[in-house]
């Protein structure tokens, strides 16, 4: 019961809030259109390129 009432909560109460503050819903794809489906191979070879450096300015960058 407790757990029905959690998920009740918060599916009701924040389409009121975002209507009562004028807010508009998004939606959002469910992957960015900027990239391919071939580009999310990189993420994981880019992240283990730059671990562990540091960056002084975003021109070193």
């Amino acid at each position: 019961v407790q757990r029905a009432k959690e998920v009740l909560h918060s599916l009701l109460y924040p389409p009121l809030h975002t209507r009562r503050l004028g807010w508009e819903r998004l939606d959002h794809s469910a992957y960015s259109p900027d990239l391919a489906l071939s580009d999310f191979h990189l993420f994981p070879a880019l992240k283990s390129a730059l671990s562990e450096r540091y960056f002084r300015s975003s021109e070193e960058e």
